[in-house]
């Protein structure tokens, strides 16, 4: 999400749906810390880090201003914070209820799951299609050591993260093995060259903006 200041200075130049043309964002936990927005769902376009965000419409301010209020009460009734609400169960099922009452009866939640944990937790459909967006591995024998890092910040929230801190953790073979073996992705979508050459892609002016199919 980006940064409506940063380092002190508002943006100058980018407007909302325009290119950015520095790299000044924050993530939205930090946001939600400095607004007091938590929420389970974004309640409004977020960034692709390429744009910046439209502005929330009336009907996404609505949502935001609804799930604040049912929040505090829900939070307050079950003896928690509000953070703690909108990080559990309910606080997703909360979420879907405000949406319906905005947009319409898209949700199948009840709103006994608003407030007990177990009836959330019942309604948990089994077997669920999980699609990641956005996964890579890297080309073997293809040498990037910094990319290990990223798989110490994942071992904060799952230690099953391998540990070798070698390359071989980042290649197609241990990709299959922690995507499809040992986590519960259903489908994920791939981006990359899929290709052991170390040079930069070059795509023909043609080519540009055209979808690509590697098989």
């Amino acid at each position: 999400m980006a940064e409506e200041e940063a380092h002190g200075r508002p943006f100058a130049t980018a407007q909302e749906g325009q290119p950015i043309s520095r790299h000044r964002w924050r993530r939205k936990c930090e946001t939600g810390l400095a607004t007091d927005g938590w929420s389970p769902v974004p309640t409004q376009i977020v960034s692709n880090e390429e744009y910046r965000p439209l502005p929330p419409t009336p009907a996404q301010q609505a949502v935001a201003h609804r799930l604040r209020e049912t929040s505090r009460l829900h939070a307050k009734t079950l003896g928690m914070t509000r953070w703690q609400f909108l990080s559990s169960a309910c606080g997703m099922a909360a979420a879907f209820l405000v949406m319906n009452e905005v947009f319409g009866d898209f949700f199948d939640v009840d709103p006994v799951e608003a407030w007990e944990v177990a009836a959330a937790a019942e309604r948990r459909p089994p077997g669920q299609f999980i699609f990641d967006v956005q996964a890579h591995h890297v080309a073997a024998p293809r040498q990037f050591p910094y990319l290990l890092q990223l798989r110490s910040v994942a071992r904060r929230f799952n230690p099953d993260v391998g540990d070798s801190r070698r390359m071989e953790e980042l290649y197609l073979e241990n990709y299959v093995k922690e995507v499809f073996l040992d986590g519960q992705h259903s489908a994920p979508r791939q981006d990359g060259t899929l290709t052991k050459w170390s040079g930069r892609p070059r795509i023909s002016k043609s080519r540009r903006g055209k979808g690509i199919r590697v098989t």
